[in-house]
């Protein structure tokens, strides 16, 4: 094992005192603003997955929120979100001020969301630490996760450049992209050699198992000023348009020059638009229990399996001679007989049956669902190299 190797595996977030000097004055922005495609029949255009209880209790917003307790008050958490889903936030959070959702009138991704966020916190906050966290993960270890972003609050303070959490595999992971992972830069903060995109299964293998190579996580820390300064660098078009306006935030006119300005935008993500362009980065390795609820396939994780190793959510269902199966009904009494490795999920939306390990490209139906209504918009857009769905 090389150094490299060595400091990759042997970091942990608990082992440099953290000031909390980060957190006085830190900001968070939450990205809700994807459709959840993904999750189909649970998930629709009117409620997509960040507002599902899919784990039970609370909606995947509401626990990204409530992650953020004792670290960064309500007061100071902005959700970006699309126009339609804006009073289904404010009922999720009802301790957020209404100011705090930030409405895109079309979807264009993460990097123009983001960058939407900064103007708002600029013109309120100024040039605070910022956080920026996906609505749909599941993290396991909350005081391992507060203490690792704690950290990344304070080091943004005198770094001029982006940071990003790296997680350490814990498994081959096609659904992911990765991190090659440099020398330790400072504290525990190492340099990104490369970013990886989602890698074919032998790959995965490789990497997962390699000793430099991270979960890239899509969760990200930095100054306000130091973003926009990156994204002027990087997208000029993008920190253009939307820069252009500042002037025009507590007008009347602001609503539609937001939509002159989106319209003109391309849909971009964070990691290609700016992550894999910078040479301000830094990644802190973290080793807490964190997942990516992006699919049917990585729900089952986090449910526990009957004895044939099936899963079923929602009202319930009947399985006979199944193995392997996850079944999810809201409104239906599902009946499975002699099946194995199938997603089933029934919803007054639809019916969907699939193989497990299929589940994945649940888009593809989807898409041809689209492609036989002519007057339906197009409904792809890029993918991002790592988990940012929550805006895609």
């Amino acid at each position: 094992m090389d150094d490299r190797q060595h400091a990759v595996r042997n970091a942990r977030v608990e082992a440099v005192p953290v000031t909390g000097k980060g957190t006085e004055a830190a900001v968070a922005v939450i990205m809700a603003g994807g459709e959840g495609r993904r999750f189909w029949p649970a998930s629709t255009l009117d409620m997509p997955k960040q507002f599902l209880r899919l784990l039970g209790g609370q909606s995947l917003l509401q626990r990204t929120v409530e992650r953020l307790k004792d670290l960064i008050s309500e007061g100071r958490v902005l959700v970006v979100t699309s126009e339609r889903h804006a009073a289904t936030t404010l009922s999720h959070l009802p301790d957020l001020p209404a100011q705090n959702v930030v409405t895109e009138p079309l979807p264009r991704s993460t990097a123009p969301a983001v960058a939407l966020a900064a103007l708002h916190i600029r013109h309120r906050f100024g040039d605070v630490p910022v956080a920026v966290l996906p609505a749909d993960h599941w993290v396991g270890d909350l005081p391992a996760f507060r203490t690792a972003l704690e950290r990344a609050l304070d080091h943004c303070q005198t770094f001029d450049g982006l940071i990003t959490f790296g997680v350490r595999p814990t498994r081959p992971e096609t659904g992911y992209g990765y991190i090659e992972v440099g020398p330790e830069a400072d504290e525990g903060f190492h340099q990104v050699v490369r970013f990886v995109e989602k890698p074919d299964p032998d790959e995965a293998r490789a990497l997962s198992t390699s000793g430099t190579h991270l979960w890239n996580s899509g969760m990200f820390v930095w100054r306000n000023d130091v973003f926009l300064s990156e994204l002027e660098t990087h997208q000029p078009v993008v920190a253009r348009a939307l820069g252009a306006l500042s002037p025009h935030l507590q007008t009347e006119e602001y609503p539609e020059r937001l939509r002159e300005a989106y319209r003109d935008l391309h849909p971009l993500s964070l990691d290609y638009g700016l992550m894999e362009r910078s040479r301000n980065l830094r990644v802190l390795p973290v080793d807490f229990q964190w997942d990516d609820i992006g699919s049917w396939a990585a729900l089952a994780r986090h449910l526990e399996p009957d004895p044939e190793g099936n899963f079923v959510g929602g009202q319930g269902a009947v399985l006979v001679e199944c193995r392997n199966c996850i079944v999810y009904s809201e409104d239906h009494t599902v009946r499975v007989l002699a099946a194995n490795d199938l997603v089933i999920a029934a919803t007054g939306n639809g019916i969907l049956v699939c193989r497990l390990d299929r589940a994945g490209d649940i888009k593809r139906v989807l898409d041809a669902c689209e492609a036989t209504r002519p007057s339906a918009p197009p409904a792809g857009r890029p993918e991002a190299s790592g988990p940012q769905s929550s805006q895609g």
